[in-house]
């Protein structure tokens, strides 16, 4: 028992120190990222992949959060999330990691405010709450689109900024 919490205790200071950049690791997987998604090379998907995996960890400790939103990663989880599509297993796969990360961030104040004015990922989140996907999609679409529509000026944003109709909207009210 004591065993078991001595490792949890450990694994929890590690993150910390990791979200917190001792060393400026985070930062450089932060940096390989942005180039990845932005070059786009024939491995890129598998590497977004990895790379999410450690993000999503980072993003539980308030440190991580401020590091991405402070380097805004947002742009580049847009830019996954405009390209990858729902019928490719791996795709799939980072639209759940985009959106696990997104809801793990929207825990610091300045994120929703920052990621409401984009659209395609404001669009796709209410897109892929409502449709049943293997994997967690769905509910990670969920908890990305919960804080999104607690900012202020959500209605005036979707419907003026973004030009959404109300009719966007129905399946979310059913």
């Amino acid at each position: 028992m004591y065993c078991l919490i001595g490792n949890l205790c450990l694994e929890r200071a590690l993150r910390v120190k990791f979200a917190s950049d001792n060393g400026g690791i985070l930062s450089q997987v932060v940096t390989d990222f942005k180039t990845d998604v932005k070059a786009r090379k024939f491995d890129w998907l598998d590497m977004a992949t990895k790379q999410l995996a450690v993000f999503i960890n980072c993003a539980i400790e308030e440190a991580g959060q401020h590091l991405f939103h402070e380097r805004l990663i947002e742009d580049e989880i847009q830019e996954l999330i405009k390209h990858c599509k729902c019928s490719d297993k791996l795709e799939r796969e980072i639209l759940d990691r985009s959106f696990n990360l997104l809801s793990k961030m929207c825990r610091n104040p300045k994120v929703p405010a920052y990621v409401v004015k984009q659209k395609h990922t404001l669009f796709k989140s209410i897109l892929y709450f409502h449709q049943e996907f293997e994997g967690g999609v769905q509910m990670n679409a969920l908890r990305t689109l919960h804080p999104l529509m607690k900012q202020p000026d959500f209605k005036k944003i979707c419907t003026e900024e973004h030009k959404f109709t109300t009719s966007t909207f129905d399946t979310f009210v059913k």
